[in-house]
């Protein structure tokens, strides 16, 4: 906290812009497209984690009988759900915590605009804002231009997180999922053609999460 002194000497109309200004539209429109997709995410995950409790249960009643005959398969689809089940309860916390920070930039740049009053700041973005356009540099990097914003650059890290812990719960219920049914067929010839099946729909999926990634240059 600054001497009153301190504050009596420093730019008043730091104070004002700090009260009227408004994010650019192409900042709020990045932070309205993923609040949007990190609630849609945390929604459909948390969902996933409930309709998975049902099917561990399934998985627990097995007769130790059957479970004996092929116990790693077992043993594998136990780690499987376990994890997949973890997976789906992580990635809504980590998806909710990306959208208090993007939530609070609007609030961060107001206080940030505040600290620059001071002599010893840099002034970093009170001189961004004063600036009629932005420069190419920070529209080609979303991190890059929240950052200059004042979000923090552990955003990325927590926006990394919530895609792995999305991506560690497709696979693990892909691969739970694929065991049980493996381990429920009747014949060998039937869990055969099930797996290929099951293969086939994997890679469909992989090939086209590729392309659109490629396409759309998700980072």
């Amino acid at each position: 906290m600054a001497s009153p002194n301190a504050l009596s000497t420093e730019p008043l109309d730091l104070v004002e812009l700090s009260q009227t200004y408004v994010l650019p539209h192409v900042v709020k429109m990045y932070l309205d497209s993923a609040i949007l997709q990190s609630s849609s995410v945390a929604i459909v995950m948390g969902l996933w984690a409930g309709a998975l409790v049902p099917f561990y249960k399934i998985v627990c009643g097995v007769d130790p009988g059957v479970i004996s005959a092929y116990p790693t398969l077992w043993g594998s689809l136990m780690v499987f759900l376990h994890s997949a089940i973890m997976f789906s309860l992580t990635g809504p916390v980590i998806f909710l915590v990306a959208i208090k920070m993007c939530s609070d930039l609007p609030l961060t740049v107001q206080q940030r605009l505040l600290e620059e009053r001071f002599p010893n700041s840099k002034r970093t973005l009170s001189n961004l804002v004063r600036k009629p356009r932005l420069t190419a540099y920070l529209l080609e990097n979303h991190y890059r231009l929240l950052e200059s914003f004042g979000m923090s650059p552990k955003y990325r890290w927590v926006n990394d997180l919530g895609g792995v812990a999305l991506f560690g719960m497709c696979v693990c219920s892909y691969n739970a999922f694929a065991i049980w049914v493996y381990l429920s067929s009747e014949s060998p010839t039937t869990a055969g053609v099930m797996m290929i099946f099951l293969g086939v729909i994997a890679i469909v999926n992989a090939i086209r999460y590729s392309a659109a990634r490629s396409g759309q240059g998700w980072e």
